[in-house]
């Protein structure tokens, strides 16, 4: 009997949401000698890159893998605050600016306050409870998108094995 044909080519989504969070996990495959996996997770939450990778590698052995992780959180954020050490950056580029191109029109504090890393807003702290849910929400999510990118890699994999 012949083997399987799987394709390393494929694609799984899964949006979950807990209590004060939303999430959307993406794992993408394409084809690689060896196993290559990327992560990106929204900032804060690279704890849990260490069991996602370790997920991954349990499913997948060969391709290269890309993990998107977007979470949101729901209703008001925590508190916005100034980044001094970015104002201070800014701030002392505008007067290098000043003092090489004299006449350069001076940005608004609107246009300052825009841009990346000025302002910050600080995440208001799960309790333990919320977190440790939502962390096995997560590895949920990924055991489910796996599970669907083995699928699609199948699936690929039956439609290759027709044309060849």
């Amino acid at each position: 009997m012949a083997q399987k044909l799987h394709s390393m080519t494929g694609y799984a989504r899964a949006t979950v949401a807990v209590p004060g969070l939303s999430f959307v996990l993406e794992i993408k495959s394409v084809n690689a000698r060896g196993l290559d996996m990327r992560m990106r997770f929204t900032p804060g939450y690279d704890v849990l890159e260490p069991e996602i990778r370790r997920r991954v590698s349990r499913a997948v052995s060969r391709g290269s893998v890309t993990v998107n992780l977007n979470i949101e959180r729901e209703g008001e954020g925590g508190p916005v605050v100034v980044n001094r050490q970015a104002l201070g950056a800014v701030l002392a580029a505008i007067q290098q600016v000043d003092e090489a191109v004299p006449g350069a029109g001076r940005p608004t504090p609107d246009g300052i306050l825009a841009l990346k890393g000025v302002l910050e807003q600080h995440d208001i702290a799960l309790g333990a409870e919320t977190e440790e849910a939502f962390h096995a929400a997560v590895y949920a999510a990924v055991d489910r998108a796996l599970a669907d990118l083995h699928a699609a890699r199948e699936a690929e994999g039956a439609h290759l094995s027709r044309i060849l």
